[in-house]
């Protein structure tokens, strides 16, 4: 059964390393799946806040384009809508003077940083008035009347042409122009055309000072699909067209913090793009302005880079620590194993000894028992007077030492039966007063020896406990024989008696040399000397104190020592109030 307890004991020891290392093993695998998710929450806001911001851009930038463009175009209308009614007035009185309106487009242009030129055309589209030159250069331009040949009409004689290239420039380059017109109706007649001629390059100037990123763009289309300007990011030249961008002119286009719509896309390659377009109001044209992801995620996949390293650094930190608490735990349980086998085996070691002393009683008490006998026989003459005075005297020595020795030997083997388990326990009521006074009774003849006296300070009356007499007759002699031992010739020892609520003490007090600090945290140890500064004759085998702590604790009660250095100690019994009873309830058991 010892052996079945020790077993289930390592079980639930192994069982419980196992549940706290599965518990730790779950706490830090919590942890990482906590740590990682947090990381890709925040990434995950950081990278929607970082989209928006974008598409607050991308519509600030709309907003922009297309308030440059609005306002070149209303101003350039403003003007023409004026030159119209002057050549109107002349035409009306019949006094057309292209001097005076020479001078009057060169003064007009002057107001128009974004228009390259004014013209000035008949109705057959033949040019009667430029801020060029005058007079004017008479034929026929056929890039520019092909780019009004179908213009796209606004109402109130307002008109767009379409986009046009005027030849070959420097660099091999050609340059774009977008037409804007008035006509002039006299007599209910189209008389001309006056003409405000826009520099598409100056606009793509303007959308380069817009900050899209490196690889961001802006483009103005016309509702044919042509690219009319566009930032120098632009895949695609002023001029080319795309049949996408119709699409927008066919359909109304959603509005959005005061700009068109939005648009998030992923494109290229899993490419993230932002688009926002809006029409430009009373003008078929088109704002687009597209973001590459490259660009406003740049900061983004940066702190998603620094995050990925932080979580692959915390991942290898927490594995790192989880396989060394792992190995920890490990060693711990290893190092509990070896310590289970070293306790089993000292615990075997221990239950072998007090087994081999238990069993040796009959062979050491057997010549113990002859060497006293005999000892005591020359001693004593009882084979006649016959016997030298000396041998009577060595026979004295072997009888006292023998004796001293058989007190040590049963010691040791009282202590052998309470460590293996073999010491019987009978309770009984038994009487306080008449276990002390056979204690007393034994340990005298050492007192006397001594020179010493016991002097018993009892009540009247006293509850008897229930205990084994045996023991507590044993107790109370150790106790005793150690008070004599250690007082000094011609003091007293008090035996004394406390009731009270925690239960009944039987004190031993003397006035001996007292017990050293250091000893006393060990009082009850096997084979401490409770002195080890005196001489070592007259006592025992330090055995005494430990004896009585093992009765006391068979018993359930307890000792307790108290000692002052060269003043005395006081060694007490305690038994609890569960174990007295009162003479009376003895005598009524008794007659049960």
């Amino acid at each position: 059964m010892i052996w079945l307890a020790h077993r289930t004991g390592a079980a639930a020891s192994t069982a419980s390393l196992l549940r706290v290392r599965r518990s730790t093993v779950i706490l830090f695998f919590c942890f990482l799946v906590m740590a990682v998710l947090g990381g890709v929450f925040h990434l995950s806001e950081q990278y929607q806040s970082t989209v928006d911001e974008a598409k607050r851009v991308a519509r600030a930038s709309v907003r922009t384009a297309e308030s440059y463009t609005s306002r070149t175009a209303a101003e350039a209308y403003r003007v023409l809508e004026g030159l119209a009614d002057v050549y109107h007035d002349q035409a009306t009185l019949g006094r057309f003077d292209e001097r005076s309106m020479h001078l009057i487009l060169a003064e007009k242009l002057k107001k128009l940083p974004a228009i390259t030129t004014l013209f000035l055309l008949n109705a057959d589209k033949t040019i009667i008035a430029t801020n060029r030159s005058f007079p004017a250069e008479q034929g026929r331009l056929d890039e520019f009347n092909k780019a009004i040949a179908n213009p796209t009409d606004l109402g109130n004689g307002l008109f767009i042409g379409s986009l046009y290239a005027s030849g070959k420039h420097t660099a091999g380059s050609e340059r774009f122009y977008l037409p804007l017109g008035v006509k002039v109706i006299v007599d209910d007649k189209l008389a001309s055309y006056v003409i405000a001629v826009i520099r598409t390059e100056d606009m793509s100037r303007f959308f380069d000072t817009l900050d899209l990123g490196k690889s961001g763009m802006i483009g103005l289309w016309r509702d044919d699909s042509t690219l009319i300007a566009a930032s120098r990011n632009s895949a695609m030249a002023p001029g080319e067209t795309h049949p996408e961008f119709t699409k927008y002119f066919q359909e109304p286009i959603a509005q959005s913090d005061g700009a068109g719509e939005s648009i998030y896309s992923i494109t290229n390659g899993y490419n993230p793009r932002i688009r926002a377009v809006d029409k430009l109001a009373d003008l078929p044209l088109v704002v687009l302005v597209t973001l590459e992801g490259q660009d406003f995620l740049s900061k983004w996949h940066d702190s998603r880079n620094r995050v990925g390293i932080a979580i692959l650094g915390l991942i290898l930190v927490m594995v790192a620590t989880g396989f060394f608490i792992v190995g920890q735990f490990k060693r711990s349980e290893e190092n509990e194993v070896a310590l289970r086998h070293a306790k089993a085996s000292a615990e075997e070691a221990n239950a072998a000894k007090s087994r081999f002393l238990a069993h040796m009683s009959h062979e050491f008490r057997t010549p113990l028992n002859a060497i006293m006998g005999f000892s005591e026989i020359i001693k004593g003459k009882v084979l006649g007077d016959g016997v030298s005075p000396v041998y009577i005297s060595y026979a004295g020595h072997i009888h006292k030492s023998g004796e001293h020795l058989l007190n040590i030997v049963n010691d040791v083997l009282d202590m052998a039966k309470v460590e293996s388990g073999t010491q019987a326990l009978r309770r009984e009521n038994v009487s306080i007063a008449r276990s002390i006074e056979n204690a007393v009774a034994f340990v005298e003849r050492l007192a006397s020896e001594r020179g010493v006296n016991i002097v018993l300070a009892l009540p009247d009356a006293m509850p008897d406990v229930i205990a084994d007499e045996r023991f507590l007759r044993q107790v109370l002699i150790n106790l005793l024989t150690n008070a004599a031992k250690f007082s000094d010739p011609g003091s007293d020892i008090m035996v004394r008696t406390r009731h009270h609520a925690k239960g009944l003490d039987i004190a031993i007090e003397d006035k001996g040399p007292g017990i050293e600090a250091a000893i006393m945290q060990r009082i009850g140890e096997p084979f401490l000397q409770s002195n080890p500064s005196l001489s070592r004759s007259g006592q025992g085998a330090g055995l005494g104190l430990s004896i009585c702590k093992q009765y006391m604790d068979l018993l359930g009660g307890e000792l307790l020592i108290n000692s002052t250095p060269n003043q005395g100690t006081t060694a007490a019994v305690r038994f609890p109030p569960a174990l007295l009873t009162e003479p009376e309830v003895q005598i009524a058991k008794a007659a049960e």
